[in-house]
């Protein structure tokens, strides 16, 4: 969720997510992996194997002045597995997953396979009075009282009174990519990974399987995604949203 000293850009942050959709790119088409009956799926051989703990380690993330340092997890090895099929750096699913919660940075190999199976969900999931959750901090359209209105998602003396909805538009993005037969669930892990990483890359603008993105297609994504790129904040070394998500790709 956002912390205290973002929530300046709460209302930017979810308006922004919620304006913008009228903007984004329709998702180029399916490319839905092909399963043989009594065969695993591509996506299980690989969460299988990130559970096994052989292909990263657990990370600790670290900040020193400007400089933050994300070591390597289990975790950035499913935003390479999602962010290859759906044409979005790595590096942006990253940034923006360590921004909205870092917490995940701290699960181990086994905890990552486990929050990405089918009907599992990361520990302490719930929307926050703008209707955001997930690792990626989505809007959802229900705030935490189980209302529409999100009428205590406030700024300023300004306050909503309808509650943004990214999950809607995006939620059933794993379905263009994946053989599965599981409703989608923002707390799930690779679920959400997937719907983020929807948005971002329409968001973006780049053509479909492009990883290489500029500078500006970065920002513009950030931007979009997160409603402000402007206000820069400590924990991210004095960086904006978009400048952090920059910051992190030309590493």
């Amino acid at each position: 969720m956002k912390t205290i000293d973002s929530f300046g850009n709460n209302i930017a942050v979810v308006i922004g997510t919620f304006v913008l959709f009228a903007f984004c790119l329709f998702p180029y088409p399916a490319r839905a992996q092909q399963q043989t009956s009594g065969a695993k799926s591509i996506l299980q051989e690989f969460l299988d194997i990130i559970g096994s703990g052989t292909t990263a380690t657990t990370n600790q993330s670290t900040s020193s002045g400007n400089s933050i340092s994300i070591t390597p997890s289990a975790l950035i090895d499913l935003y390479r597995y999602v962010g290859n099929k759906v044409g979005v750096p790595a590096c942006v699913l990253e940034a923006v997953s360590y921004i909205e919660w870092p917490t995940a940075f701290n699960y181990t190999p086994e905890e990552v396979q486990l929050y990405s199976q089918p009907g599992q969900r990361i520990p302490n999931c719930a929307p926050n009075t703008c209707s955001a959750s997930g690792h990626m901090q989505m809007t959802t359209g229900i705030d935490p009282y189980g209302s529409a209105s999100c009428s205590q998602c406030c700024w300023q003396g300004s306050c909503l009174s309808s509650c943004p909805n990214a999950w809607g538009s995006y939620g059933n993005a794993i379905q263009q990519y994946e053989n599965i037969s599981h409703m989608p669930d923002v707390c799930n892990l690779t679920d959400s990974t997937y719907a983020a990483a929807q948005k971002l890359k329409n968001d973006s603008n780049t053509s479909p399987g492009d990883l290489n993105w500029s500078e500006e297609a970065m920002h513009r994504a950030g931007e979009r995604y997160y409603g402000n790129c402007t206000v820069t904040y400590s924990r991210l070394g004095d960086r904006t949203y978009c400048g952090f998500i920059i910051h992190q790709c030309n590493l």
